[in-house]
């Protein structure tokens, strides 16, 4: 509850809880409003705020500076969370002297929405840390020197940076999106292509099989049989000159050669 309460997760119908996604509509306003409330405690701090307050401004700049340095060499997890929180305490005391604990409030909670974009853009590299730091130090001088609109103005561009870098990473996720939407609908449709191909392969097999079974059937209606009508003595040398000499010797009228015999073929129809 106090996560969705913050703005950092979004409640779904019955599938729980998510981290609230991000637009570049939303990105916009989250700037916008941080900028107003930021703007005004920052103008309340200068014109309430004492030596103390600009002691606790120098040496949050000092942390937010070597944090800044360590996290450009190496941004491994533990130095980006370290440079973060070196962030928030550095935009903290910027305006902790405003004398508006709402005012401090909800500066801190914009700036814990926009937090997660921070980290994506040092992850990807996309933070100008030359920038960061002239920005820095246009706001901290002054301060010192008391100067409201110059402070304010160098607040304003500090945040406009990171505004910039913000949208073009949305504008990147966007793009990346509709071309991973692309190759899902392209994959799709492939797989459609050769599903309606197997299809049509199968389909080409059954009409096949479907005919092989006619032609199976169709010859298991028509039986063809051949059959010998045998003659007296199918042992007997026709031509009477072979091995058995009593026979051919002694040629019978009654015993026919099988050369003469009557060799008829039925064809049975069943």
């Amino acid at each position: 509850r106090l996560l969705t309460a913050e703005g950092l997760v979004e409640a779904t119908s019955q599938r729980g809880f998510r981290v609230t996604s991000a637009t570049e509509e939303d990105i916009r306003d989250i700037i916008m409003v941080r900028s107003e409330i930021e703007k005004l405690a920052l103008c309340l701090a200068i014109e309430n705020g004492d030596t103390e307050w600009e002691g606790r401004v120098i040496a949050a700049h000092h942390r937010l500076q070597k944090a800044e340095l360590s996290v450009a060499q190496d941004a491994d997890d533990l130095t980006a969370l370290e440079w973060d929180e070196a962030c928030r305490a550095f935009s903290l005391a910027l305006i902790d002297a405003c004398t508006s604990p709402r005012l401090v409030d909800l500066q801190r909670r914009l700036f814990n929405q926009s937090r997660r974009f921070r980290l994506a853009l040092l992850r990807e590299d996309r933070i100008d840390f030359g920038l960061r730091r002239a920005n820095q130090r246009k706001i901290v001088d002054a301060i010192l020197a008391r100067d409201t609109t110059a402070a304010v103005d160098a607040l304003l561009d500090d945040i406009k940076a990171e505004l910039k870098a913000l949208r073009k990473q949305v504008v990147d996720y966007e793009k990346q999106a509709v071309s991973k939407n692309k190759c899902i609908l392209e994959l799709g449709e492939e797989k459609e292509r050769h599903l309606k191909r197997r299809i049509e392969v199968e389909e080409k097999f059954e009409e096949i099989q479907g005919h092989l079974a006619e032609r199976e059937s169709a010859m298991k209606e028509i039986n063809i049989t051949p059959t010998c009508l045998p003659t007296n003595n199918p042992k007997r040398i026709p031509n009477g000159t072979g091995s058995n000499k009593d026979d051919n010797d002694n040629p019978s009228k009654d015993t026919p050669a099988l050369a003469n015999a009557n060799i008829g073929i039925i064809i049975k129809a069943t």
